[in-house]
């Protein structure tokens, strides 16, 4: 944990400590989060891996048209990993649009094994010439194990299809059934047309949810870490716009996208076009 917190403390992240729960550590392997945390310093100072990436994520984008676009951030120059620069307002103007930000969140699970973790407001602009949101992400980014990938894909068919004994099953798969309940709230529980954002609220659920996972003695999957720094990004965003979302649309807009390509699929959003 004092590693993660050193690595938020003095940057612009740092006012996202608050949600490092101390429960989320107990249910992890120290080991694993080393490796994870090893991990994504690699990748942010892989330029070559990086730009691949945000190519397959273009083409994606492109193919399925949710209304965000790709661009690659300028190179990394900082010896320190996950420091960077806000985007020039005045050359991209901000983009308050937090339906478009819940379809990119949803594609991203939905197409690869590899996220891009920040989703914070600083990395989004409105392109003058498309009208659409350009997303830069900076070399941030993950490669799930499949059996996490897939088991987040089942996760969410489960809830938002309410496809019977899903949600449960996936829940098992990654460790966090003691908490089916607590779970199921961070979803957004009933309020599946009208969700509002607050990173207190997700704090406090998601330090339920671990807290109910140790006394269970169960072990989460590692891969549970970068999902938190990217879900934790999207209600840092999400709440700065304010107001409530159709998440429920959301999510049907991508499957629907990925569906229309790729074919209908009996696991929802469970479709992989890896690139």
């Amino acid at each position: 944990m004092a590693f993660w917190r050193r690595l938020l403390a003095g940057s612009d992240w740092s006012h996202l400590l608050s949600v490092l729960s101390p429960s989320f550590f107990d249910v992890m392997s120290a080991r694993e989060l080393s490796v994870r945390a090893a991990e994504l310093a690699r990748n942010w100072f892989d330029r070559e891996q990086y730009l691949s990436q945000v190519v397959a994520l273009g083409e994606n984008l492109a193919l399925l048209d949710i209304g965000v676009t790709v661009v690659s951030a300028k190179p990394v120059r900082s010896v320190i990993p996950f420091r960077a620069e806000p985007l020039n307002l005045i050359e991209c103007p901000k983009a308050a649009d937090g339906t478009a930000l819940l379809r990119l969140f949803f594609l991203q699970i939905a197409i690869s094994d590899v996220v891009f973790l920040d989703l914070r407001e600083s990395r989004f602009c409105r392109c003058a010439e498309t009208g659409k949101i350009a997303f830069h992400p900076l070399p941030l980014w993950s490669r799930w194990r499949p059996d996490f990938v897939e088991g987040i894909r089942r996760l969410y068919a489960g809830f938002y299809e309410e496809q019977p004994g899903q949600f449960e099953q996936a829940t098992r798969e990654l460790g966090v059934s003691a908490a089916n309940d607590v779970f199921f709230r961070a979803f957004g529980g009933a309020r599946k047309h009208a969700s509002s954002y607050a990173l207190s609220e997700f704090r406090e659920t998601f330090h339920e949810v671990f807290v109910r996972c140790r006394d269970a003695k169960a072990a989460l999957h590692p891969d549970f870490v970068t999902l938190g720094v990217m879900l934790a990004t999207l209600y840092d965003h999400l709440e700065s716009l304010g107001g409530t979302y159709d998440v429920q649309a959301a999510y049907e807009a991508v499957t629907l996208a990925v569906a229309a390509d790729s074919g209908a699929s009996a696991d929802g959003i469970a479709v992989d076009s890896r690139k």
